[in-house]
């Protein structure tokens, strides 16, 4: 009857990446500005690295609070994401001009959560496991 195991370990893991992605995100995002953007042009890049066919990029030009004009190209999954023209919700960090990322739960919050419901699960697998070797254990 031990409780360390190489899965609870897993599961620590996971659950900690998750929570410290969660973190940064949430902080990340507190000092970031919103904006509306305009769709630009969409571009593809095929990919030479790995199996899928590539990233499409759709160019999004946004007006900062201080009313600086900025034109970023933002990866999206299809070409039809945001179409030439249409309104896309963008959030940046002032002082990282680089850091634009889509205002979509897809792009802020996906990774973060699955990573914690991940480890929430993976963790719960873990101590029924542990307390049905306990059970059996005692019972024998």
């Amino acid at each position: 009857m031990k409780f360390f195991s190489w899965g609870l370990l897993g599961a620590v893991l996971v659950f900690a990446i998750g929570v410290a992605h969660l973190v940064y995100t949430i902080q990340w995002v507190s000092r970031a500005e919103r904006a509306i953007g305009k769709a630009g042009h969409t571009s593809f890049t095929k990919s030479t690295v790995s199996k899928t066919p590539g990233t499409y990029t759709v160019y999004v030009t946004y007006a900062t609070k201080a009313g600086e004009g900025k034109t970023v190209g933002l990866s999206v999954w299809s070409r039809e994401s945001y179409p030439e023209g249409s309104a896309v919700p963008v959030i940046f960090h002032p002082t990282q001009p680089g850091s634009t990322r889509l205002d979509t739960f897809v792009d802020l919050w996906l990774v973060p959560s699955v990573l914690v419901l991940w480890g929430v699960s993976w963790l719960v697998g873990c101590w029924r496991k542990y307390k049905r070797e306990q059970a059996e254990a005692t019972a024998s």
